[in-house]
């Protein structure tokens, strides 16, 4: 019998590791202590994105009002990254953002 559970907490760790090891589906809300929701969200989906690009995603998502990053790590899964639940996100979705780092705009290949 499948069994759906909503689990909402604001410390990764405080959810037992065989639970965490379980979730399939993270929905990441704008958060004034983004550096540590990056880090144990990274911890837990690492076999599938690493950080920088989890903090990528991250910022683009909540960006928006009222918007969130989901990550859905279910092995049978094929649209990984969400912005709420109606936008497929991928790495190359994200604006071109070489000029804020010294670098000629569109040096990373992307077209926007």
């Amino acid at each position: 019998m499948p069994i759906n559970l909503l689990l909402i907490s604001q410390n990764m760790k405080s959810v037992p590791t065989i639970v965490r090891k379980n979730i399939d589906i993270f929905v990441m809300l704008k958060n004034a202590n983004k550096q540590k929701l990056i880090e144990a969200i990274s911890n837990e989906v690492g076999g599938i994105i690493g950080a920088k690009d989890v903090e990528k995603l991250y910022d683009y998502a909540t960006s928006f009002p009222f918007s969130s990053l989901i990550i859905n790590t279910h092995p049978k899964e094929t649209i990984r990254f969400r912005m709420g639940w109606d936008k497929q996100l991928t790495l190359n979705d994200l604006p071109c953002n070489c000029e804020s780092k010294g670098l000629k705009k569109f040096s990373c290949g992307k077209l926007k």
